[in-house]
């Protein structure tokens, strides 16, 4: 575990720019998404969840 944390730091370190891009690309539109479907549901809770598959 050691060892892989100092790995990952290292690479972090490294690349923290190109992570950034990555952590915003990857992991933001999977959140957005989700807050964007309890929106709808909460405002829109009469329309189905398949509608809003798309987003």
């Amino acid at each position: 575990m050691k060892a892989f944390r100092g790995q990952y730091l290292q690479i972090d370190s490294v690349t923290k720019d190109e992570g950034l891009i990555i952590h915003m690309f990857i992991i933001y539109p999977f959140f957005f998404k989700k807050i964007i479907h309890i929106f709808f549901h909460l405002f829109f809770y009469n329309e189905p969840i398949i509608s809003f598959n798309f987003l």
